[in-house]
């Protein structure tokens, strides 16, 4: 069996571990410095989840965007209800859907659904609006010869595109609250 001599090996490979190391550590204080986390505590001193749960969000009166509203509950509200709300969000819902692939004897194979959201929070005592935005969705499924198939499908594309939707909205939500922007 072979095995090096200790007294020859060179000992430089643990300084040159070390020094990376240390190189590394201050690379990282100088780019955590600024950091600071979106759900951490902010600059008014409450976390961005509480202002979270101050906000009420408005009923939406059709199924997708009922959905829409339920991610956004438990997202928003870990506890299961708003934490004396000031302010309310209102949200307009757009959903469409359009065939991706035919086959020759045109027959759809899959088809998309598109969803759009546009949402506004506003300051219910003075009805200014304190921010807004838009998010957009866009998710797929397979046609089949079966009808209730096919109307599962669609609905779990929908129930997709809402869930995505409502975690884009609560990531612009939260860096607004984050930022000072309300």
């Amino acid at each position: 069996m072979w095995s090096p001599d200790p007294a020859r090996t060179p000992r430089r490979m643990p300084t040159f571990a070390a020094a990376l190391a240390m190189v590394a550590a201050l690379g990282l204080t100088g780019c955590i410095a600024g950091y600071r986390p979106l759900y951490g505590e902010a600059a008014v001193g409450y976390a961005t989840q509480d202002a979270l749960a101050r906000i009420d969000i408005a009923p939406v009166g059709e199924r997708v965007g009922q959905q829409v509203r339920n991610e956004l509950i438990r997202a928003f509200y870990p506890a299961g209800q708003p934490i004396d709300p000031i302010y309310k969000m209102t949200m307009q819902i757009s959903i469409s859907g359009r065939d991706l692939f035919l086959r020759k004897t045109s027959e759809v194979t899959r088809e998309t659904v598109e969803l759009q959201v546009s949402y506004r929070i506003e300051d219910p005592a003075t009805k200014q609006p304190v921010t807004d935005g838009v998010a957009f969705a866009e998710t797929s499924y397979d046609r089949y010869s079966s009808e209730f198939a096919n109307i599962r499908a669609q609905r779990d594309a929908e129930n997709r595109a809402a869930a995505e939707v409502a975690e884009q909205i609560k990531s612009q939500v939260a860096a607004a609250l984050a930022s000072g922007r309300v």
